[in-house]
């Protein structure tokens, strides 16, 4: 293992019990952290995030478990705090299933078991700068790669990973390829968003097929709220991401769906190929962020496009139930 310099990672820490302030303390002097400030309350901490940015953050648990749990999601999702992959240690008395499971999925890096030795604090943050996970994106969640074996993360499979930068490792190593560099985050932002939008536009995918079958089977109550309610989240976020991509075709693919999305909630005569064009410009934005994808994109989406127009077209449509027999 390579010397590691750890005087100049800068550290902040939740310790709301005074003896929990003194054990701190007392083990980062020990492994060489001597660049830290504590805080007692979550407010001051998120003040502080304000105005530092930290290497490593250690969050005790069980204090206020869910206002932390959000504080990390805050983090990781640029709501607060300069560097969103930041790496995320969280201390807990009570390793109990809700407890571990509700620390992973908000987005920590690791979660620790009290009491903390010298030799496990040193272990941990080694293994956060010589082996950090890469981070993977889906739908709601952003965080470090847990998957299992399966390939399955929070319901989505197959999810790409992605290197973040890891200041820690810069400042313990030199490592000037991991450091958290403002275009370091942009980019690392921008390839996050594809891949979140690549697993929303497979999800409306499978969301429009699977609607176009509910209103052919249902022709007088052809569209479930539900669904009708998870388009419209999809929409929204493919549209919320979509700034931080370099994809030129997406906003006019995101305003033909939100075009569509209208269409299936006004309607009283559901055209069931509306749901063939949501799939369609689902297929047109993946191709759109896949990398290399220049011209099938390019096809795709003005197919997708141009079919759209002439579905909206005034008299294009026959009337649904002759379309059905």
């Amino acid at each position: 293992m390579q010397e590691l310099n750890l005087a100049e990672v800068s550290v902040i820490a939740l310790a709301p019990q005074p003896g929990l302030r003194r054990t701190l303390r007392d083990l980062m002097l020990s492994v060489g952290l001597v660049n830290f400030h504590d805080f007692e309350t979550l407010d001051r901490l998120r003040a502080a995030l304000g105005e530092q940015t930290p290497d490593l953050i250690m969050l005790a648990l069980d204090y206020e478990r869910d206002p932390v749990c959000e504080l990390i999601r805050d983090i990781r999702r640029a709501r607060i705090a300069q560097n969103p992959y930041l790496v995320i240690l969280t201390l807990t008395w009570n390793a109990d299933h809700l407890t571990v499971n509700e620390a992973i999925v908000a987005g920590a890096d690791d979660i620790i078991t009290m009491p903390l030795s010298i030799g496990m604090l040193r272990d941990r943050i080694v293994n956060m700068i010589e082996n950090r996970k890469e981070f993977v994106v889906t739908a709601t969640y952003v965080g470090p790669d847990r998957r299992p074996s399966s390939r399955q993360v929070f319901g989505l499979a197959e999810a790409g990973t992605t290197p973040v930068p890891n200041s820690l490792r810069y400042k313990a190593t030199g490592d000037e390829s991991a450091a958290a560099m403002p275009e370091a985050i942009r980019g690392t932002e921008r390839r996050l968003a594809q891949q979140r939008i690549h697993q929303l536009a497979k999800r409306l995918s499978h969301l429009a097929s699977d609607m176009k079958e509910h209103a052919l089977h249902y022709p007088a109550n052809p569209v479930r709220p539900e669904s009708a309610d998870e388009l419209d989240g999809l929409l929204a976020q493919i549209s919320v991401h979509a700034v931080f991509t370099n994809a030129v075709h997406l906003p006019d693919l995101a305003a033909s769906m939100e075009r569509m999305a209208a269409e299936i909630r006004q309607s009283y005569h559901l055209d069931t190929r509306v749901f063939e064009l949501l799939e369609l410009h689902g297929l047109a934005i993946r191709a759109a962020l896949k990398e290399g994808g220049g011209g099938d994109a390019a096809r795709l989406t003005t197919r997708a496009l141009n079919e759209a127009a002439q579905f909206f077209a005034p008299g294009d449509r026959p009337h649904p139930l002759a379309r059905r027999a």
